[in-house]
């Protein structure tokens, strides 16, 4: 009897090793979308801000609706191949594409209360149970409108103040993620990451202050568009962190929701829903409707659309498979590249304050980052441990 206890928990051991390999490497392979992410948005800004900057196309509703309508094109494929119809709308769509049968009723929905954790407050639907086409469709409706104002409020930030700035204060996202997670439960709040959201909103008085005292030094920017720029990129950031969480919160894990097939609704649903919007800040004189007015600015949309239409999708795929938090806090990243790109491009100068305020709020991110990994690994040895004990009680 003892033997077959030994054997049970050695045999179980092998398994949570297993388990937690693949872990790993689904962390290292979202770690490394995050950093072609990062890159590709801070390249993506600095291509923004060139057009934005002094007027030469400050059109930013105008991009964010053309680069969030590249979106619809990921379900250019699965509609020839007649994976779209309204016969297949209660079917799981896999990630890689593939249809698979349909939940009975008592299943069907995102969350069943069976499936709920008791402890962490995460209801979530096991990992096998994906979610069918019509599940994904409602759920991109839902989250269309927070991921344009998101891009909306970071590409319009560009018109008033520096990417290095506007990037700094769009990387307080983590802390609105650590807020928000918490409160979806899908990330634990702590005292030290407390202090380093307040290490980190010191960071962000310095940064602010310092982009104040610019204009007097000859910056592109007035004041009060400086504050302006600050505002909508925190904006931004406090949105960025909201559906982040909440898209955690519904999904759980990559493996259950095709994210080319969520991203192409989101595109349609942002042509079909905001369209309106244009044609009123072109009447109104908010933002009136012009072409181009050159092939540089031809070039500087279209490179920006298929950024776009890349970084998005590596960017919400890295997030199912690490957590919300990491990733944001990962975002950080884009705070040196943007500092020396605007030294480099935009001959901006930096201020031993401007430097000591990105430290805190980079400081902070790292330190968070730290606090996440070191909650993660409590948790699997909790497991093992309780693992254990169970079979110790058989």
């Amino acid at each position: 009897m003892i033997s077959t206890n030994e054997s049970g928990r050695d045999g179980r051991f092998v398994e949570d090793e297993s388990i937690i390999k693949k872990n790993r490497r689904r962390w290292r392979i979202g770690l490394i979308l995050l950093a072609i992410v990062v890159c590709q948005w801070v390249l993506s800004s600095f291509m923004v801000n060139s057009i934005f900057e002094d007027s030469t196309y400050r059109k930013p509703y105008l991009v964010t609706y053309l680069c969030t309508a590249s979106f619809s094109l990921y379900l250019v494929r699965p509609f020839l191949q007649g994976k779209l119809s309204w016969k297949a709308a209660k079917n799981i769509i896999r990630p890689d594409g593939t249809l698979a049968e349909a939940r009975t009723s008592e299943t069907e929905g995102f969350i069943s209360n069976e499936q709920a954790d008791p402890e962490s407050g995460n209801r979530m639907e096991s990992q096998d149970d994906g979610l069918t086409l019509q599940e994904t469709a409602r759920l991109s409706l839902h989250f269309c409108i927070l991921w344009f104002g998101a891009n909306w409020f970071s590409n319009a930030s560009l018109s008033y103040t520096s990417v290095a700035s506007a990037t700094i204060l769009a990387c307080t996202s983590s802390f609105f993620t650590l807020i928000i997670g918490s409160l979806f439960g899908v990330e634990k709040f702590s005292q030290r990451k407390l202090l380093a959201i307040a290490g980190a909103l010191t960071g962000i008085i310095l940064i602010s202050v310092q982009d104040q005292e610019s204009d007097e030094e000859g910056s592109k920017f007035s004041a009060g568009s400086i504050i302006l720029g600050d505002l909508m990129s925190l904006t931004s950031a406090a949105i960025y962190g909201l559906y982040t969480s909440v898209l955690k919160f519904k999904i759980g894990d990559e493996s259950r929701v095709n994210m080319q097939i969520f991203l192409g609704f989101v595109g349609v649903w942002n042509m079909i829903l905001l369209w309106p919007i244009l044609v009123i800040l072109h009447f109104t004189g908010a933002e009136r409707f012009e072409l181009p007015p050159s092939n540089f600015v031809w070039f500087i949309i279209i490179a920006n659309a298929i950024s776009t239409f890349i970084s998005d999708y590596l960017w919400i795929v890295s997030i199912l498979m690490t957590s919300p938090l990491v990733v944001t806090v990962g975002l950080s990243a884009t705070i040196p590249l943007a500092v020396v790109g605007d030294i480099m491009f935009n001959q901006l100068h930096i201020s031993f304050w401007y430097l000591v305020g990105a430290a805190l709020v980079g400081g902070a991110f790292f330190f968070i980052n730290h606090d996440e990994e070191q909650e993660n690994n409590i948790i699997h040895e909790t497991t093992e441990v309780d693992d254990v004990e169970v079979i110790d009680a058989e």
